[in-house]
């Protein structure tokens, strides 16, 4: 089976965010399990939305990969764990939320160590390390 190496999120810049936004809002309400979708919403949310609703984007990303990531193809090389993990912690730091931020970042390095106790993914032990540092700081 010719599966893909990486998944890749690509950026139209001639699109307007705000349509951008807007198309893809529409887009995870009718595809409800759309993992993709939902992950490139937070992205655009970062850069010309509401930080309290990234945080729930990357929450419901996080609640659908535990049961659709497989059959979407977002497993091992191209799981979305690491980057849906530190999205959330940066859009509850952003939030003002820097508690809740705190324990979602150790609760995501116990969950990416664990996921990667061989060390075969860096992506996750970096996001890892990263997310214990930002538990640990402040």
């Amino acid at each position: 089976d010719p599966l893909p190496v990486a998944i890749y999120f690509e950026y139209d810049p001639g699109f307007d965010r705000a349509e951008e936004i807007t198309l893809f809002e529409k887009l995870v309400k009718e595809r409800a399990t759309d993992i993709r979708a939902r992950m490139h919403l937070a992205d655009l949310l970062r850069f010309g939305g509401d930080a309290n609703e990234r945080v729930k984007v990357l929450e419901q990303a996080l609640t659908l990969t535990k049961k659709h990531a497989k059959k979407q193809m977002l497993e091992g090389r191209n799981d979305i764990l690491a980057a849906a993990h530190v999205g959330l912690v940066i859009a509850l730091d952003t939030a003002g939320k820097a508690d809740r931020a705190r324990k979602a970042a150790r609760k995501a390095a116990t969950e990416l160590k664990k996921l990667d106790s061989k060390g075969e993914n860096q992506r996750n032990l970096l996001a890892a390390q990263w997310l214990s540092a930002y538990a640990n700081s402040k």
